[in-house]
């Protein structure tokens, strides 16, 4: 559209004024005010210049963050060239220094990564540009992250970013193959051997056919079609060593282990998130503690657990479970509901853990004493007073024991074992003696 010029009447003569240049003006200081209202938005425009791309939005639940952000910066170091990273104010019209925090990526190391910035990416490869603006948030003491993306229309775009994410957390994460809870916090434990455990070889060889050695031959039984996850349940009183069995597991296996117990389980959806990431993970093994206190009460006790049907579900329901193994403890088994134990598929295996025997009994004593100042101690006379005693309970004997010999400033002689186990003795006496013999105990 043709402008005509503007032509002004002064004291002083006409004065004209050339349209076109007036108005190409005005565009251009237009131009500039908008790049001012959005500065953040005038740089992703200048960045993908006269390209035509689309936007997303993705968001990171709390627990989730350390982990998926050091995938992130892992992908964008290995596959792109970082053009600029930057950061913008709440208005998006001025920059700011780009923030980073402290995350722990493994159980002894933390690292620096940046999540507050905006980052302008080209591929190494095929020069697609992707912008990734990080956004968190806190809820509380809990970091979120919004992740926005600008990605050009050519291209495999934010889906494509985010598909190469996710199999670098499947597969070189921080989270495989280490020990985490339900809130992908890493978890510390002891570490044991076998010869942490007293058991009987039987036992022992049940435990690696079923649970270390079908780990370790698991992509065999992929090829062979053959069923992947298993079950394990581990019963028997408090003080018989279960939770020192799945620790001397836990160091046996190169896999990935979860540690799942009812503090960190209590919402409907809560173990399908569990199982989700066993099997992204997989090799995995799901350690439940006290399974009778997470899903599995007896419905005929009065009512239904409302994480039964849902615990049921992930360990043979509709959908594939491979590759995990599921080793839960129990000190209850009468307890537990006969859809779980009673059902090749979900508990495939149960391993019962009773009183140590005389002869366990025995050797649990010489254990514990093996590195202590000792005097002529008659062995088989402390294994017959300790009768329905655990290994936990000879543990304290043994320690109240040293405790007394402190005092006496004398080596451990067969009168201060004997003081020191009345004395336990006389704590639990409530404690209702078992006829069973004993199958495992640990050091």
């Amino acid at each position: 559209m043709a402008i005509e010029d503007i032509a002004i009447e002064t004291d002083f003569g006409n004065i004209n004024l050339p349209a076109n240049k007036l108005y190409e003006f005005i565009l251009q200081l237009n131009q500039e005010n908008k790049k001012r209202a959005d500065l953040r938005q005038s740089d992703i425009s200048d960045f993908f210049e006269d390209e035509d791309y689309n936007s997303e939005y993705y968001n990171l639940t709390h627990y989730k963050v350390a982990s998926y952000l050091k995938c992130i910066w892992e992908v964008i170091g290995r596959e792109y060239t970082v053009v600029k990273t930057s950061n913008y104010d709440s208005k998006n019209i001025a920059e700011r220094k780009p923030k980073g925090y402290d995350f722990k990526i493994d159980l002894k190391e933390s690292e620096h990564l940046l999540m507050e910035c905006v980052l302008f990416l080209r591929h190494k490869e095929t020069d697609e540009k992707l912008v990734l603006m990080l956004m968190p948030y806190n809820d509380g003491d809990k970091f979120f992250l919004d992740i926005e993306s600008a990605y050009s229309i050519k291209g495999l775009g934010f889906r494509g970013f985010w598909n190469k994410v996710k199999d670098y957390f499947k597969t070189q994460g921080p989270l495989k193959n280490s020990l985490f809870n339900t809130n992908w916090e890493y978890v510390d434990f002891e570490k044991r051997d076998w010869d942490s455990i007293v058991i009987s070889e039987g036992y022992r060889n049940t435990i690696n056919r079923n649970i270390v050695n079908f780990i370790a031959n698991i992509e065999e039984y992929k090829k062979l079609r053959l069923p992947t996850s298993r079950g394990v349940l581990i019963t028997g009183p408090p003080g018989t060593g279960k939770t020192l069995l799945c620790e001397t597991i836990i160091n046996q296996v190169s896999c990935t282990k979860i540690y799942v117990t009812s503090d960190t389980v209590s919402n409907v959806g809560d173990i399908q998130q569990v199982y989700k990431v066993a099997r992204t993970l997989s090799p995995t093994i799901v350690i439940i503690e006290d399974i009778d206190t997470l899903g599995g009460l007896d419905r005929r006790e009065g009512g239904n657990h409302p994480l039964l049907g849902e615990f049921l579900n992930c360990l043979n329901g509709v959908g594939s479970n491979e590759g995990v193994v599921t080793l839960a403890t129990t000190n209850y088994p009468k307890h537990l509901d006969m859809a779980l134990i009673d059902r090749p598929g979900r508990i495939d295996l149960r391993i019962e853990f009773d009183l140590p025997d005389k002869i366990l009994r025995e050797h649990i004593f010489k254990k514990y004493l093996k590195e202590l100042p000792t005097i002529k101690i008659d062995y088989s006379t402390l294994s017959k007073l300790s009768e329905s005693m655990t290994g936990a309970y000879i543990r304290e004997v043994v320690m109240s024991a040293f405790i007394i010999s402190q005092e006496k400033g004398s080596k451990i002689t067969q009168d201060i074992m004997v003081e020191a186990l009345n004395c336990v003795s006389d704590m639990r006496k409530s404690l209702i003696p078992s006829n069973k013999t004993d199958n495992i105990y640990y050091n």
